[in-house]
């Protein structure tokens, strides 16, 4: 595999978007997460986190889409 094949991926649109997204949302949780240590509020995150995989579940059992 050479490093053509894998620059040219990068030429779709829908991968350069998700580039633009996940640095964005990088940048995004690298503040956030200091504002949550700093405030000790990790333990909501946590608690969202869960809630959610149970959320998740919880519809994949009623055979609802996740999403």
């Amino acid at each position: 595999m050479t490093i053509d094949v894998l620059l040219n991926a990068f030429t779709l649109p829908f991968m350069q978007r998700a580039v633009v997204a996940g640095l964005l949302i990088g940048i995004a949780a690298a503040f956030l997460g200091v504002f949550v240590t700093l405030r000790n509020l990790s333990f909501y995150s946590d608690a969202i986190a869960h809630s959610a995989l149970a959320g998740i579940a919880l519809g994949l059992l009623v055979h609802l889409s996740p999403t």
